[in-house]
């Protein structure tokens, strides 16, 4: 859970940073980010609080920034700042609150939206960012396709240095963040 001062920090950052290394355009903050600020990160783990979903892409970010530091900063931290912002950005739309009192008393606060369809986080990430005209290059399109198809074997061989490394720092910041919420 965080406090109101600590999600509108995390908000804050959030929308000062899409705002410094372009990552989304008005039309995509004017439509969407009322929903991304207040999100969960997931609906019945680690993040499933108003906030969590910035929260932990706020944190994938700095674990990004740093192996990639680590690394002697051998990939354009601007591509990894923004496939980390981009491609789960679509759980924003995918949980919404409970609203069964049963499941809230039981502290289940958050569901899946009823979409109609059956997409993955990454494929209502790019619906997203394609309905406010942001236009990704091919590879910016792969790198967030790649995870909804990690068990997909081309993905080893066609996906990119940098999608490996938001991976790798995704599944990073997961693990810090469940050993967060264990130890609380």
């Amino acid at each position: 859970m965080l406090t109101e001062s600590k999600l509108i920090k995390n908000g804050d950052i959030f929308l000062q940073k899409s705002e410094e290394f372009k990552i989304f355009n008005d039309c995509f903050i004017e439509k969407f980010s009322p929903k991304i600020l207040l999100a969960p990160s997931s609906i019945n783990m680690y993040g499933a609080y108003k906030g969590g979903l910035v929260e932990s892409v706020l944190k994938l970010t700095a674990n990004v920034i740093n192996i990639n530091k680590g690394l002697n900063e051998i990939f354009d931290s601007s591509k990894l700042i923004k496939l980390s912002f981009r491609f789960s950005i679509g759980k924003s739309i995918l949980f919404v609150e409970e609203d069964e009192d049963w499941k809230i008393k039981k502290g289940m606060y958050y569901k899946y939206a009823d979409l109609g369809v059956p997409f993955t986080v990454p494929e209502l990430s790019l619906q997203m960012l394609n309905e406010c005209g942001i236009e990704l290059t091919k590879d910016e399109f792969s790198d967030i396709l790649c995870f909804s198809k990690q068990q997909d074997k081309s993905v080893e061989t066609f996906a990119s240095n940098e999608f490996n490394l938001v991976n790798f720092a995704y599944k990073l910041t997961s693990n810090q963040m469940k050993n967060i919420s264990i130890n609380k």
